[in-house]
């Protein structure tokens, strides 16, 4: 269960309680702390008021701010510009993913997401900023 060399802070943002409830589950097992945020404007309120180690955002958040505006607000900020961020989302279109990676994003999972795929890739984010210790097997 939880392991004090993978405590990690993570915020989601996500606008389907669904979804935030798998993803908190499978982060909470994997024994990092969750935090969420059913829009984009508490997304932002959330990561200044306590900046975590890892966002994971999704693009389409109606009504207000989206994903992109989002992660785009986060990196104009000094104490928020070197967190890494994770899109997740149901759009597949190229574009839609290219606009991601050009908003600042680290990363993007496709919906319906695996659970070992965001497992993966929310290790890989954390072990390249030097946060949380992993073995070979994990």
């Amino acid at each position: 269960m939880s392991n004090p060399a993978k405590s990690a802070d993570i915020l989601i943002a996500d606008d389907e309680p669904i979804n935030l409830t798998i993803l908190t589950q499978l982060l909470i097992l994997e024994g990092y702390a969750v935090r969420t945020a059913l829009s984009g404007e508490l997304a932002i309120r959330s990561a200044a008021s306590k900046p975590p180690n890892l966002i994971i955002l999704d693009i389409s958040m109606p009504p207000g701010l989206d994903g992109y505006e989002v992660c785009k607000h986060l990196k104009s900020r000094a104490a928020s510009k070197d967190i890494p961020i994770i899109f997740i989302s149901a759009l597949h279109e190229p574009s839609d993913k290219m606009r991601a990676f050009q908003a600042g994003g680290q990363d993007f999972i496709s919906k319906p997401f695996r659970i070992d795929d965001v497992r993966e890739r929310v290790r890989t984010q954390l072990r390249m900023r030097g946060i949380g210790q992993y073995s070979a097997c994990g």
